[in-house]
């Protein structure tokens, strides 16, 4: 099988999104796929075509705009030029305009998982867009039981075709990890230290709780 991977950033930038991809691409190589990474970003250095650990890597550069928002023209040309030669093109990410390229390409099969909540995703100005995926796709992935729910409320004609796959987590890491002792009760805050992640909240919040309350923060930044 012939596998397209379509995502709007990959490692070595550092993202949940960029990991769950990369660990897609190789889970894929262990079952036999041949897997092509289909990417776009800014940084400069990186070669357009490279193979790392048998997946193949296209990075493409979205010149206008942003890569999360906009499509590069080349990853767009590639894709109307190859999608029908993979068995599957599976897209990632909250990028409707990448989703809806990967779908007018016309692949033979197209899976798509958003990453991003549901509500946000069908609204207005994407949401015409982001039904056209959802109605193209032969799954669309949610990662968990609530944003497809949600989805499948918003879309009764889709919700045969929506399935729920959570997001791995690394059990060794997990199990090696050592415990620490603790009187309070631990609120934990996961993730990169980003402004967009509002850390900040989670700060405000805990300090308006009872002194039994403790606020432990997970990430890097």
């Amino acid at each position: 099988m012939k596998v397209a991977l379509v995502a709007s950033s990959y490692l070595p930038h550092p993202g949940a999104l960029e990991r769950h991809v990369d660990k897609i691409a190789h889970g894929l190589l262990r079952v036999g796929a041949e897997v092509e990474l289909l990417t776009q970003h800014y940084e400069r250095g990186l070669p357009a075509v490279s193979e790392f650990d048998g997946i193949v890597v296209r990075r493409y550069i979205a010149r206008v705009g942003s890569a999360r928002v906009a499509v590069a023209p080349g990853l767009w040309n590639y894709l109307r030029r190859t999608a029908t030669s993979f068995d599957l093109v599976h897209v990632h990410g909250g990028n409707i305009s990448l989703g809806l390229a990967a779908a007018r390409a016309r692949p033979q099969r197209l899976v798509y998982t958003p990453h991003t909540p549901i509500s946000r995703l069908l609204r207005s100005p994407y949401g015409r867009a982001a039904r056209a995926i959802v109605e193209r796709a032969v799954y669309t992935v949610c990662t968990n039981q609530a944003e497809a729910q949600s989805l499948r409320r918003a879309l009764p004609w889709a919700a045969g075709r929506v399935q729920v796959v959570p997001h791995g987590v690394d059990v060794a890491a997990l199990r090696a990890a050592t415990p620490f002792a603790s009187e309070s009760t631990v609120v934990l805050s996961v993730g990169r230290l980003e402004r967009h992640r509002r850390v900040d909240r989670a700060v405000a919040a805990v300090a308006g709780l009872a002194p039994r309350f403790s606020l432990v923060v997970i990430g890097r930044g």
